[in-house]
């Protein structure tokens, strides 16, 4: 049986370039001791397993075979994971998926001062506007030119790198920069671009003790999911 071999190198940074050699050896004399090297495994796989990872790579978004074994195993992380506990930024908060109340996703409440998590098309995002960027980014891929993505969008969308401008953001599977949103126009946005690319959508979040919040100190679930045909 055919195999490949795929691999990636990634070293801890120390910030400081001095500390950058040519050789493993170079490397590991020269690093502090507070800082190692490190050289994740190089795994070998069938050519039919190769195969299907082609076939699951999303064009402009996963760029070599561990791409897609990563989203792979995020998928799956997710749909394992004990139901009580999700994780928001480096926050663990519990926002079990029994729990909570489920609103109308065509209709939801007002999300000023929340905090998220959840997918969209299998990818998991942690904010708002992290989920603004992953339905551009999986919508792109039904759209193929950014002229119609821009047309699906609720989104204000530029071509190219628009960092240096306020609110902008750029989005390098797109090639595009897209201007932030508050949580409310996001989950309008997001949904719309679900919609369009037939992507599930779920979202888990809480409402921050604020009196100026919706319900500070609650929970919520918005979810959508495309029609399937029987």
């Amino acid at each position: 049986m055919a195999m490949r071999e795929i691999g990636r190198q990634k070293y801890s940074d120390p910030s400081n370039a001095a500390y950058i050699a040519t050789s493993v050896c170079e490397v590991e004399n020269r690093l502090p001791r507070r800082y190692s090297l490190v050289m994740p495994a190089t795994i070998s796989i069938p050519d039919e397993l190769f195969e299907r990872i082609q076939k699951q790579a999303i064009p402009f978004v996963d760029l070599d075979p561990a791409s897609v074994i990563i989203r792979w195993a995020d998928f799956f992380d997710a749909s394992s994971a004990p139901p009580e506990t999700v994780r928001l930024g480096a926050q663990k908060i519990e926002l079990p998926v029994a729990e909570g109340k489920r609103f109308n996703p065509m209709n939801p409440p007002e999300l000023f001062h929340t905090r998220v998590a959840g997918q969209i098309g299998g990818r998991r995002f942690d904010k708002w506007n992290d989920l603004v960027r992953l339905a551009h980014v999986l919508a792109f891929g039904k759209a193929v030119s950014l002229e119609e993505l821009r047309n699906n969008t609720r989104a204000n969308v530029l071509p190219g790198n628009l960092s240096g401008k306020v609110g902008y953001k750029f989005v390098p599977e797109i090639n595009a920069s897209i201007q932030g949103l508050d949580a409310n126009k996001a989950w309008e946005c997001a949904l719309r671009l679900a919609k369009y690319a037939e992507l599930p959508l779920s979202a888990r979040f809480y409402w921050r003790d604020n009196p100026k919040a919706a319900f500070p100190g609650e929970k919520g679930v918005l979810e959508w999911l495309p029609e399937v045909s029987p």
